[in-house]
């Protein structure tokens, strides 16, 4: 018969034995965002500084706050968000303001921030307190923003990250109903062959582990691929350009949210020019300045005397 044996009975085990009958009816992770991230993972987003990682991470965020599909990825139903700002906290009030500009408004109880460093290291106070916050909120994504930021006087590159590591499993598993999802978003190193910075312990830890990257000066594309998965398909590669949108006229604020470039890319030749030509032609409305007619004027003259144009896999 099959059944589930525990060390120290079944109400005081720390941990539960699994023969392999039992092992077949345990379920599936199920997704997040279908085909990128499943409940209760554990993430990496990882790039080099100026590469949008930020603005992956709110994406993601924001499609999961509001319940609706991420360039053809499927969300079910809404979600609860922290993100945990603890790096460019300043300019996320603006990015907020951006997506809800494109997408529409997140709804506010779903979405919730904070701009101080959980601290992992050497604050316990701040990690209980999260702890605590995700039991009562029930939380099923969290940004950590960035590594860096929220592990104060911890080693990158030795034994405290695997002390990070552990701390993250623990607050993934406090949701009382479903596992806590954690997305990471760190930087690379200077090698840009060896991946993320630091303690390749981190990685290796991961369920998912995604690189930005900076595609092609054409029109400042970026490109997010897969650094590696644990069991789960690689996401197909993504591109990606920033659009401009004016958070607050009287004072000139601006900020982005993303835009997928992955199709544009991949049209013919004289269709790929037609699409810049109407990005020129776009220039000239407002907000756009004179510069930024002078370079997408430039962009299109250097598309029209390339051979080859930035490729991604079709989706």
């Amino acid at each position: 018969m099959s059944r589930v044996s525990e060390i120290k009975g079944e109400d005081s085990s720390p941990f539960k034995i699994y023969d392999l009958d039992t092992l077949e009816t345990l379920k599936d992770p199920e997704p997040l965002i279908r085909g990128v991230l499943t409940r209760g993972c554990v993430a990496l987003l990882f790039g080099e500084y100026g590469t949008a990682k930020s603005f992956v991470a709110l994406d993601w965020a924001a499609h999961l706050a509001k319940g609706i599909d991420w360039f053809g990825y499927e969300i079910t139903g809404e979600h609860r968000i922290l993100y945990v700002a603890a790096e460019g906290a300043a300019g996320l009030k603006k990015r907020v303001k951006a997506w809800e500009m494109e997408y529409g408004e997140i709804p506010s109880d779903n979405f919730h921030l904070t701009r101080v460093a959980v601290r992992f290291g050497n604050d316990q106070e701040h990690y209980d307190y999260l702890h605590e916050m995700i039991i009562k909120n029930e939380y099923d994504f969290i940004v950590i923003d960035t590594l860096s930021r929220n592990t104060p006087g911890m080693d990158e590159n030795g034994p405290d990250m695997s002390e990070f590591v552990e701390r993250i499993f623990t607050l993934r598993d406090a949701h009382s109903t479903e596992k806590t999802a954690f997305l990471i978003v760190h930087h690379a190193g200077k090698d840009r062959s060896k991946g993320a910075r630091g303690w390749t312990g981190i990685p290796g830890a991961t369920d998912f582990s995604y690189r930005m990257s900076k595609g092609s000066d054409l029109l400042n594309v970026f490109t997010l691929s897969t650094d590696r998965t644990k069991d789960a398909e690689p996401l197909d590669e993504m591109a990606f350009t920033l659009k401009i949108h004016v958070t607050d006229k009287e004072w000139g604020h601006t900020s982005c949210t993303l835009e997928d470039e992955s199709a544009t890319s991949r049209q013919q030749p004289s269709t790929y020019a037609e699409s810049l030509q109407a990005k020129v032609d776009k220039a000239s409305e407002p907000p756009w300045s004179t510069n930024d007619i002078e370079e997408a004027l430039e962009n299109l003259e250097l598309e029209k005397g390339k051979s080859k144009r930035p490729r991604g896999k079709r989706l």
